[in-house]
């Protein structure tokens, strides 16, 4: 993995990426669901199929500067040696339908119409990314 900005971005990319690849195999038993399992009595079928994930959320890193002459400057995905030079942080975590799952914020990060636009890019970021994912998908297993 090459990665020259937010690590945690990318790796939260990853694991969405990953899961919408996962196949499981389908287990079932004949026990009754109010006792604990017997390990040894679950079958497992020979096919796999994808599991269907319920939301891919997307995490979205942001610096916020604020130039000498007072205008505020939004750095997404910035490399991680800016990190140390400039402590206003921004973490914006959205899922489909644009529903924000987390925002953590470490310094000021400028004013509302600030914050606004950052969920704006993480938002659209989340889109583009849930699409690509969802594309690649289907094209794989088109060839299969």
């Amino acid at each position: 993995m090459s990665v020259d900005g937010a690590i945690s971005d990318a790796l939260c990319n990853c694991v969405v990426g990953a899961l919408v690849d996962l196949q499981l195999r389908e287990a079932s038993t004949d026990c009754d669901e109010d006792i604990p399992i017997d390990i040894t009595k679950v079958e497992l079928s020979d096919s796999t199929h994808h599991i269907v994930l319920a939301d891919f959320p997307v995490s979205s890193t942001f610096i916020v500067y604020e130039a000498p002459d007072e205008t505020v400057k939004i750095l997404c995905d910035p490399a991680p040696e800016l990190f140390e030079i400039i402590p206003n942080t921004v973490v914006i975590v959205v899922g489909n339908n644009s529903r924000i799952h987390r925002i953590s914020q470490s310094g000021v990060a400028g004013d509302e119409a600030v914050m606004r636009k950052m969920v704006e890019l993480a938002v659209g970021r989340q889109k583009l990314i849930a699409d690509s994912l969802i594309r690649a998908k289907e094209a794989y297993l088109a060839k299969e």
